[in-house]
């Protein structure tokens, strides 16, 4: 009952915030950032400790205040998801930066490629962008309940121009068909939920990240572009790092290993450039779990 509750509340709060004017709609939810962030709860405690991976050494007023930018960040992804359907073709593609492309193209050029991304930006809007320039997307959603919320955050994807298919035991094989096709599949790669994941050493401490990029890669031939998406004062800059090349004749768990840990080092020295653009308020590191 409290699931289907929470749906039905959600789907009118996303339904309000499509009709609200910008400037209020966006405002609001700065307000909700703030004080959320006043209130210090246990997400924010989190991704204090979080970003102090990130930022060693701050003082304690100085990741205050970055760990407020990161609130209103955060909140702006959720502000832009809820009014991305309504905008523009324009609008998505003229706010986007892209660095980088010539990896991209590269990548697609001879088949699919593998997109790896942290929690950071709108991934969403810049999957839009790559859709409206005639690449082919897909990606996956991980399920949620009610099934009415995550029957619309489906459709939602998928009117951006996405195909999208939900992360469960037999995604990998929708996911080979399409890469076969030469899609750009994107897949969210720095949160291991499984908690099975990868050992990485990233910024400087062990965790685990998902197999799921590195092993599509190694099974499929296909190269991982690491990439990472921050925000602008009027939208997103993407930047698609150098590929990472699956080596199949090397051992496969090692090759996966090895390319997660490639992609670590990239989200790391990314992330350290726009740290309040990384929206990571659950615990990620072995120590903390």
């Amino acid at each position: 009952m409290f699931d289907e509750f929470a749906g039905v509340a959600y789907s009118a709060g996303w339904s309000a915030t499509r009709f609200l004017p910008e400037f209020l709609a966006y405002r609001s939810f700065s307000l909700l950032a703030d004080q959320s962030w006043f209130a210090q709860g246990k997400a924010i405690t989190q991704y204090e400790r979080n970003l102090a991976r990130v930022c060693p050494g701050l003082t304690r007023v100085e990741m205050r205040e970055l760990s407020r930018k990161g609130m209103r960040s955060y909140m702006r992804y959720w502000c832009d998801t809820f009014r991305l359907q309504d905008w523009s073709r324009t609008r998505i593609v003229d706010t986007v930066l892209i660095e980088g492309e010539e990896n991209l193209r590269a990548a697609l050029s001879d088949g699919g490629a593998i997109a790896a991304l942290p929690h950071s930006g709108n991934w969403d809007h810049a999957g839009a962008c790559i859709a409206l320039k005639g690449i082919r997307v897909a990606t996956v959603a991980e399920r949620l309940k009610p099934e009415s919320l995550f029957q619309q955050f489906l459709e939602y994807r998928q009117s951006l121009g996405m195909d999208v298919y939900p992360l469960d035991a037999t995604v990998m094989l929708p996911l080979m068909r399409k890469i076969k096709e030469g899609s750009l599949i994107a897949l969210v790669a720095d949160r291991d939920l499984s908690q099975h994941g990868i050992p990485v050493t990233f910024f400087g401490e062990q965790t685990t990240m998902p197999p799921g990029p590195a092993a599509l890669s190694f099974q499929s031939g296909r190269p991982i572009l690491p990439t990472v998406v921050t925000y602008t004062k009027n939208g997103i800059i993407l930047r698609f790092g150098s590929p990472i090349n699956p080596d199949r004749k090397a051992n496969k768990s090692a090759e996966i290993q090895r390319m997660t840990q490639e992609c670590a080092n990239h989200f790391a020295v990314e992330i350290a450039k726009a740290p309040w653009d990384w929206h990571m308020f659950q615990p990620l590191w072995s120590a903390d779990r």
